[in-house]
């Protein structure tokens, strides 16, 4: 029983303190930018209901309709208190790009908040 709780007890730590390694990982980053993106998408439909009365159809309703995916993580730096600037690629489709996509990179700020990870404007 002690031999198996000295091989238990170590992985379990090494387990434990991966997860609290601080900073975001691929999927929080990658929902955080679908989440940014459909901000910026409900923000737009709204000025142009605005502009254009809520039962006009909106012209740029199918620009608006972007999706992210194949998001890869290159790396991480702590850039301040509960924030991680972030080197990362990943596909953007719909809308402008069109339905085959295309590749970029950017760095992303990335804030842990109270709801999650969320990208941050600055």
């Amino acid at each position: 029983m002690r031999t198996s709780l000295r091989v238990l007890v170590p992985g379990a730590l090494a387990i434990l303190l991966a997860s609290c390694s601080g900073e975001p990982s691929e999927s929080d980053i990658a929902n955080a930018l679908q989440k940014a993106m459909n901000a910026e998408r409900e923000q737009l439909e709204a000025l142009g209901a605005g502009l254009m009365g809520k039962s006009a159809p909106n012209p740029m309703s199918g620009m608006l309709d972007i999706r992210i995916s194949d998001v890869e993580k290159i790396g991480c730096q702590e850039s301040g208190k509960n924030s991680y600037s972030c080197d990362v690629r990943y596909k953007v489709s719909g809308g402008l790009a069109g339905s085959d996509g295309r590749s970029m990179s950017a760095p992303v700020r990335m804030i842990s908040a109270s709801e999650g990870w969320v990208v941050s404007g600055n």
